[in-house]
């Protein structure tokens, strides 16, 4: 059961146990000077919490790790104009519609949700009403170890812009995700343009804004991530799959060089077909020298690639047989004829490789020098 306006919202929520703030604390006659660095302070019981931060970001701090707890930026950053009397909230727009209102005298609410008392939307009276802009973005500091968070406030225009800005981008790149990422709230200097007082005339001073970043090591993790992504077959290039798929092992893939298209043959029996089949990347090789072959890798076992190891590589990377084939034949050592955990050695390497963001030129390059290598110690 829920009790209607209250249990039923679903709007979930961590407790909060500090604010932070970009100014000097309030003096009785104006607002307190601009710093810095960020000024934190906890709730009264909140001690440990408040002691195992100073440890780790000082009394001052210019950076904060942090992760934002919900993934619908609404939740985690809000931006209105408001208007306070006493400390009390009286006003709120979004600089052309009233969404709350009460009466400071009497204390009535005469807008709720965006409806005033006639039944209508609200128009904001600007100077009237007397609203400036406030941002508040909720926030989790990961080294504290708490469900719980911490208020970043401020009233700047250009930091509202920033926040906005920073979050959609994030957002845009991991898919709507926001909670959970490593990120870093920063204290930053920049020119920005602020009335001078003297004649409507305008100068440029420095104000330290506010700007969330992606910590550098996620960066770069999801930037390899999104390359592999994009990639086509995740690393080998895809090509439409053969009208004729081989049936079993006794079906070889060609790939025609004159047309393009797939061919398939089933090779005359040769005397080396029922040679024992190597069971390891060594066994290939000593067989090789064994048979006297001037590369162990011209073992003969096939004309054409063999099914098996094809099949391998479509079954354990879910690619196709022809990206398979066409990657094969870019290699200037390995031939058809060779063992098939030759094969398999061969087209692992690459595989990693193109996992790693490498180029398929140079992939295969890599795979070639690998297993010349293997070849040379062997």
């Amino acid at each position: 059961m829920s009790i209607k306006g209250l249990t039923d919202r679903n709007e979930g929520a961590f407790p909060q146990i500090g604010i932070i703030r970009k100014g000097a604390p309030k003096t009785q006659n104006a607002p307190g000077k601009d710093l810095a660095y960020f000024r934190v302070e906890f709730d009264e019981k909140e001690v440990e919490a408040a002691q195992v931060f100073v440890n780790k970001f000082t009394n001052a701090p210019t950076d904060i790790t942090i992760m934002l707890p919900f993934n619908e930026i609404g939740r985690c950053w809000e931006a209105w104009r408001e208007t306070y009397v006493a400390g009390a909230l009286i006003h709120r727009c979004d600089g052309e519609h009233v969404q709350y209102a009460i009466n400071s005298k009497t204390g009535e609410r005469i807008v709720i949700n965006g409806i005033g008392q006639n039944g209508q939307p609200v128009l904001c009276r600007g100077k009237i009403d007397g609203c400036k802009p406030s941002g508040r973005l909720r926030i989790i500091v990961p080294e504290l170890q708490r469900l719980a968070y911490l208020m970043v406030l401020t009233t700047s225009i250009h930091d509202i812009i920033n926040i906005s800005n920073q979050l959609d981008a994030i957002s845009a790149m991991t898919g709507g995700r926001l909670a959970g990422i490593p990120l870093v709230l920063r204290r930053r200097p920049k020119k920005i343009s602020t009335p001078s007082g003297e004649g409507g005339k305008r100068a440029r001073r420095e104000k330290w804004l506010i700007s969330i970043e992606a910590d550098p090591e996620w960066v770069k993790a999801k930037l390899l991530q999104m390359k592999h992504d994009a990639l086509p077959g995740n690393g080998f290039a895809q090509l439409p799959e053969p009208t004729r798929p081989p049936s079993g092992p006794e079906w070889t893939i060609q790939l025609d060089d004159d047309d393009g298209q797939d061919e398939y043959t089933e090779p005359d029996p040769l005397p080396s077909d029922n040679l024992p089949m190597p069971t390891t990347l060594a066994d290939a090789y000593k067989q090789g020298a064994q048979d006297g072959a001037s590369n162990p890798l011209t073992v003969p076992q096939k004309r054409n690639w063999p099914a098996e190891a094809i099949t391998w590589a479509c079954n354990e990377w879910g690619i196709k047989s022809f990206a398979v084939v066409g990657a094969l034949k870019q290699s200037e050592l390995l031939k058809p004829d060779a063992p098939i955990e030759t094969i398999k050695h061969w087209l692992a390497i690459r595989k990693v490789e193109r996992d790693n963001g490498v180029e398929g030129d140079e992939a295969t390059r890599r795979a070639d020098a690998d297993l010349q290598a293997t070849i040379e110690g062997a």
